[in-house]
């Protein structure tokens, strides 16, 4: 009943993408530390690059045990069943990675008018097994649609950090620059000790960080909740998201139709090809976290866009809207001046009849 394979059968990624949610577990080291399997759901957060590599959206909850789990040991498994149509249940078993809110690797993966609101990190799975088993006793259900509250809890969240950096933005100017011996250096780090330093998880940081961030704000609740595991396992680092700008995303509002989701698909990939791209593992040996890079990453994007997705996205490299409203005022100024002025000096031209006596304004004209 059962059958085991080395990499995703070209049937199954197709089926993959058309299901509506998945499960990822995984496990500490310590045999008396908890077990975790958490359900995932949000439609477009699931990714597959090949058929060696997926990787998802990783939103924001009250913990961290996937992510903590990954640091700890990298062992991941993902559970895919069918609930309508012929009876299937397909795990992924492979050595995960993770890639926290702000980093080069998150980024090139999920731009900012990409992104979900509450996203925190893109968690990825260099597959070595795929099991497929008949899902017998598994029931039918019909699905209906997805859940918004958690979305529309992480982007109130998120505005509040909004306004909080536009704030300090305004402020900024009136700030004390740096003493001489507290200039910052040009030291470079290793990207490993960069993107997980050894030193963020100390007993106190976390509370240390969240006093200097907006309570009602999504830093502050990873602050409080994502920075260890159950068991007390580093999780997310401390200070997470804290140089991150949260953008409007405008895009979404016009629809999931308009969005380019950053992945490599299955057409675009050479199976087993040996290529620089760091997307496309050289071989079958699972790499850990922290040792890939983003360059050359290969994006496939749609020919054209319509012009409204296009305005958005344009709009969207704006940080927030406070910023976009002060680039755009003084040509607004200028413009109605400029209209006021030409309706007077019609008015006072007499060019059109029954505009009455001239203004006041063309003595100066």
């Amino acid at each position: 009943m059962g059958q085991f394979v080395q990499e995703i059968p070209e049937h199954l990624i197709e089926w993959i993408l058309k299901q509506e949610m998945f499960w990822v577990a995984s496990a500490p080291l310590s045999a008396d530390g908890h077990v975790n399997i958490s359900p995932k759901g949000v439609e477009g957060t699931f990714h597959v690059v090949n058929s060696r590599r997926v990787w998802y959206e990783d939103l924001s909850g009250t913990g961290a045990e996937t992510v903590a789990h990954i640091r700890e040991n990298g062992r991941i498994t993902i559970l895919f069943q069918a609930f309508e149509g012929p009876a299937r249940i397909v795990r992924l078993y492979g050595k995960g990675f993770f890639y926290e809110i702000g980093t080069p690797e998150y980024e090139a993966l999920l731009p900012t008018s990409q992104r979900q609101p509450g996203s925190r990190a893109v968690i990825g799975l260099d597959i070595h097994k795929v099991g497929t088993t008949c899902g017998y006793a598994v029931p039918y259900y019909k699905f209906i649609s997805h859940r918004t509250q958690l979305n529309d809890w992480a982007a109130k969240k998120e505005s509040s950090d909004r306004e909080s950096d536009s704030l300090s933005v305004a402020l900024a100017p009136l700030a004390l620059a740096p003493l001489p011996s507290q200039a910052p250096t040009n030291e470079r780090k290793a990207p490993n000790e960069m993107q997980h330093p050894p030193d963020t998880h100390t007993l106190d940081a976390p509370g240390a960080i969240a006093s200097k961030t907006n309570p009602n704000g999504m830093r502050h609740w990873w602050e409080l909740h994502n920075i260890r595991s159950l068991d007390g396992l580093p999780a997310f680092s401390v200070g997470l998201g804290l140089k991150y700008r949260f953008g409007t995303t405008l895009a979404r509002v016009f629809g999931a139709k308009g969005r380019v989701p950053p992945v490599l698909t299955q057409a675009s990939v050479p199976r087993n090809s040996a290529s620089s791209n760091p997307y496309i593992p050289d071989n079958i040996v699972p790499r850990h976290m922290g040792t890939l890079t983003i360059e050359n990453v290969a994006i496939d994007k749609p020919s054209s866009e319509s012009m409204t997705v296009a305005l958005a996205r344009a709009i969207d490299s704006y940080q927030d809207l406070s910023s976009l409203v002060l680039v755009l005022l003084p040509f607004i100024l200028i413009f109605a001046f400029g209209l006021l002025l030409g309706r007077e000096y019609e008015r006072s031209s007499n060019i059109y009849p029954g505009y009455g006596r001239p203004s006041p304004l063309s003595v100066y004209l």
